[in-house]
């Protein structure tokens, strides 16, 4: 892999993430309303 591949793929890692972890706060809303 070259530097730009294994760039874009922690990106990709870290949107990744972040939209988990945006599911998982609203799920836990839904459940403690």
């Amino acid at each position: 892999m070259t530097k730009t591949q294994v760039k874009k793929a922690s990106n990709n890692h870290k949107k990744g993430m972040m939209y988990t972890s945006f599911i998982t706060n609203k799920i836990h809303v839904f459940v403690t309303q």
